[in-house]
C-alpha cells in the first residue's frame, strides 16, 4: 500500500472535519439560544411602566356577571385605568383598599353603631353615607385616584399609578339596599395584585 493511503486512513481524515463541524454547530446553536433567551428575558423584564386598562361592570352583588371580581395583576409603576360601569339597580362604588377585611369591619362598626342608636333606616343610611365619605377621604383608599361612586347606569373611569407592591382589594362599601350590611359583605370585592 505504498504510494497510496488506505481506505481506513482516508475515512479518518474525512471523519475528523465532520466531527469538528458538528461540534461547532452545536456550540454556536447553544450560544445563540442562550443569547436570545437572555435578550428576551432582559428586554421583557426591563419594560418600564405601562398603561394597563380593564373594564368592570358592577351589578348586585358582583363584577362582570359573577360574584367576587376577577384578580387584576399589574406591576409596580404601571398606570392602571379601569373603566367602570354600574349596570345594576343600586348605587355602587369601586374603591381600591389595602385591607379588605379591615375596611369592611370599619364600615360594619359604623352601621352597627347607627342601628344601636335606633335611627330609622333612611336617617341611618344617610349618616352611614356621610361617615363613609369621610372615611374614604382619610386613608381608606390605597392609591390616589383609586375610588369612584356610580349611580345606576353611570359609567366612569378611574386611573392611578400602582406605586407599591402588594396585595390590594377593590370593594364596594355602599350599603344602599342592604343596610346594615355593605355590598362587600355580599361578595362585592376582588383582588388587585401589584408585583415588583
Amino acid at each position: 500500500m505504498s504510494g497510496g493511503t488506505s481506505a481506513a486512513t482516508q475515512k479518518r481524515r474525512i471523519s475528523k472535519p465532520i466531527i469538528v463541524i458538528v461540534v461547532a454547530i452545536v456550540i454556536v446553536s447553544a450560544a445563540l439560544a442562550t443569547y436570545f433567551t437572555l435578550y428576551f428575558t432582559v428586554n421583557n423584564s426591563a419594560q418600564g411602566p405601562r398603561l394597563r386598562e380593564f373594564t368592570m361592570r358592577l351589578q348586585e352583588f358582583g363584577y362582570n356577571g359573577s360574584s367576587t371580581g376577577p384578580t387584576i395583576t399589574v406591576k409596580v409603576g404601571d398606570t392602571v385605568r379601569i373603566h367602570v360601569a354600574n349596570t345594576g339597580g343600586l348605587g355602587h362604588e369601586f374603591m381600591v383598599v389595602a385591607n379588605k377585611d379591615d375596611s369592611i369591619q370599619m364600615m360594619k362598626d359604623i352601621a352597627d353603631k347607627l342601628v344601636a342608636q335606633g335611627l330609622n333606616k333612611t336617617d341611618a343610611l344617610a349618616k352611614y353615607h356621610a361617615e363613609h365619605e369621610e372615611m374614604m377621604m382619610m386613608d381608606m383608599v390605597a392609591f390616589s385616584g383609586g375610588v369612584v361612586s356610580l349611580e345606576p347606569g353611570e359609567n366612569k373611569t378611574i386611573e392611578f399609578v400602582a406605586n407599591r407592591a402588594g396585595t390590594y382589594w377593590y370593594v364596594c362599601l355602599e350599603a344602599g339596599g342592604t343596610f346594615p350590611k355593605t355590598h362587600a359583605e355580599m361578595s362585592m370585592y376582588g383582588q388587585l395584585q401589584v408585583n415588583s
